[in-house]
């Protein structure tokens, strides 16, 4: 390779080109990251990215002139001169266009990059209108297909179509209708992403703003307004555009509903979502709606809803505390509120709708008959003053238990977690401090479900079992999520069992021997007992062995006309009294065994003063045994 000053004119040019081509795209690349990651430059990376742009503008400035004068003053130019002159001239009209400052190639780079946005936001435009049209056309054709098939008189040609035709061609409209509402779907994704987009370069563009004011640069101020007036622009433009196409899909989704009273439904729910933004705009509450319909059979939601006279609305995340139940507003979830009594995810409708393999059940019906029957009662109720009794509440909540519990739906419903927080976990946290007393408010519907799956019906967790439980959830670190504060009664549940086990087991070997020594005498006892435990199991199979021949001769007979019906329920009749007779006779003679032979019972430890005295070693102040506990379970989960 040539040092350097022995290159020709020609070269120096073209390595000068060159050198600025790949320095210019290595910042490029850098810059556009750093407008990807949405933030100003710092000043280290300012500096010293404006220092490289000025010394490459230097340097082809000083080459361009040491070219023109030898260009000027040598005696006969060739035609590599002239070739040399022009990339020196290609080289300065470079440096005199490019940025020389980090922020102005920045913006440069911005610019670009907000220019390749639109151009890409128009191809998909042109797209999604033409894969439309394609799909609607295709839609069109089947369906004039499917009239055919299925109206004989309006196509003679086709009226002995076969029932797989018609089946095949109304599963071809159904998957035209789903590529259609696709297509929708992901043009209104484009549109959000690009309003996103400039939301974000805008938030970024008033920061710098800021921080030009500081400086007072004018020219850079100037340039940044006009900046943030275009984004502005281009946000009310992706905002009408997002809101335009929601509403479009909303509206397709509708027209294809045929029951009118789901249809009323449907855009009834609709209205009131849009009447009730709470803290969202109307876009991000579209995209609730979106969301909600398309992640449930919504025809047939709301056809039931409509058949029961029921009511639908977005849930505002109901909570329950130690108090009473309240609610706060949640309009970033989806939750659906049936009947103001209960609350469930839309894409779990489905299985209290269908059968796997795809048949109808009712319980979803059902459910929303219930509630809304309910609902209505509590209303009239309180219309004239009155409220509902205990009985009609226990009545309602039985009900609904055996509906929930029959399929094991992990769902709960508003009155079940009123009735649990007031008469089952507030009575359970009575000895806790005011400060543990709080991480059992604000509870979730799903967090009050879990804790009722390990609360209810268990005598043992009183409220000194909770005071235990705080604690090992507060040595855990824990204590913030009721979750695991469910699964620390858990662990301390199945804690004092093993313990209870153990001690027993403990006091039974630690007994006086006179008190636990076997006698010779004990010993034949229990020999006596297993041999007569043996024949008894024998004489039991052997009775059940006759039984059954009995009954399949006499079956047998009835079959071939030996007998008729009535003589053969008579001696069917004598057949079972005769075994149950016999069952009570060897059941008598092994318990006289068991009598005569009984050997003196150990004494076992009261199961209630094991529970109390666990309970206080876990409670002490510096409890070696909570310790012990946290560590096992710490040792189980890694």
């Amino acid at each position: 390779m040539y040092e350097l000053i022995k290159l020709s004119n020609l070269e120096k040019q073209i390595y000068i080109c060159l050198l600025e081509i790949i320095f210019t795209r290595i910042i490029g690349r850098y810059l556009k990251k750093v407008e990807f990651q949405q933030r100003p430059l710092n000043f280290f990376e300012n500096s010293v990215i404006t220092v490289a742009l000025q010394g490459m503008a230097a340097s082809q400035i000083f080459s361009f002139l040491i070219m023109d004068y030898c260009f000027v003053t040598k005696d006969g130019i060739i035609a590599l001169d002239v070739l040399s002159f022009i990339i020196a001239s290609r080289n300065l009209y470079s440096c005199v266009m490019s940025p020389k400052i980090a922020n102005s190639f920045l913006e440069k780079i911005k610019t670009e990059m907000d220019a390749a946005r639109e151009n890409l936001m128009e191809e998909v435009k042109k797209h999604y209108k033409e894969k439309t049209n394609v799909a609607k056309e295709s839609l069109k054709k089947l369906e004039d297909r499917f009239k055919g098939l299925t109206n004989p008189l309006a196509n003679q040609e086709q009226s002995q179509a076969s029932e797989a035709e018609i089946r095949e061609t109304k599963a071809k409209i159904a998957e035209q209708y789903e590529a259609i509402e696709k297509l929708q779907l992901d043009f209104i994704g484009e549109n959000r992403r690009q309003l996103d987009a400039y939301e974000n370069v805008l938030k970024v563009c008033r920061q710098r703003i800021k921080e030009t004011k500081k400086v007072r640069d004018e020219n850079r101020m100037a340039e940044l307004e006009k900046n943030e007036s275009l984004y502005q622009k281009r946000i009310e433009q992706y905002t009408k555009e997002t809101e335009e196409s929601q509403q479009k899909y909303l509206n397709d989704k509708g027209a294809v509903i045929k029951d009118k009273g789901a249809k009323k439904e449907y855009l009834k729910f609709i209205e009131n979502s849009k009447k009730n933004l709470g803290k969202n705009t109307l876009i991000d509450q579209n995209g609730r709606i979106i969301r909600a319909v398309t992640s449930m059979d919504a025809e047939r939601v709301f056809y039931l809803v409509s058949k029961t006279k029921s009511t639908v609305r977005f849930a505002f995340g109901l909570v329950a505390n130690t108090e009473s139940v309240i609610r706060f507003p949640g309009e970033e979830d989806i939750i659906l509120y049936f009947n103001e009594e209960f609350r469930v995810h839309p894409s779990a409708l489905e299985q209290m709708d269908v059968i796997p393999d795809g048949r109808k059940k009712d319980d979803l019906k059902n459910m929303l008959e219930l509630t809304q029957k309910f609902n209505a009662e509590v209303k009239t109720k309180e219309n004239t003053g009155n409220y509902l009794t205990k009985k009609e509440t226990r009545d309602y909540l039985k009900k609904i238990g055996d509906l929930l519990k029959k399929e094991e739906y992990r769902f709960i419903s508003d009155t079940e977690i009123e009735v649990f927080i007031k008469e089952t976990l507030n009575n359970k946290l009575t000895k806790l401090a005011d400060k543990q007393k709080s991480y059992f408010e604000n509870l979730k519907p799903e967090v009050v479900y879990r804790l009722r799956q390990v609360v209810e019906d268990d005598d043992r967790l009183d409220s000194k079992s909770m005071q235990v439980v705080v604690k090992l959830a507060e040595e855990r670190g824990v204590a913030n999520d009721p979750r695991e504060i469910a699964n620390c009664i858990e662990i301390v549940k199945i804690h004092m069992n093993d313990r209870v086990k153990e001690l027993r087991a403990n006091a039974q070997q630690n007994q006086p021997m006179g008190d636990t020594a076997v006698t010779e005498e004990d010993a034949e006892k229990l020999e006596r007992v297993k041999e007569a435990k043996a024949k008894h199991e024998k004489q039991k199979k052997e009775l059940n062995d006759e039984f059954n021949t009995n009954i399949e001769k006499l079956k047998k007979a009835l079959d071939n006309g030996e007998i008729d019906g009535r003589s053969h329920d008579t001696e069917r009749k004598k057949l079972y009294k005769q075994r149950d007779g016999e069952k009570e006779k060897m059941i008598a003679e092994f318990r006289k065994v068991l009598e005569v032979n009984r050997i003196k019972q150990l004494k076992q430890p009261n199961k209630k003063d094991l529970y109390a005295g666990i309970l206080y070693n876990l409670l002490e102040t510096n409890s070696e045994q909570m310790r012990a506990l946290n560590n096992k379970i710490s040792e189980k989960i890694a």
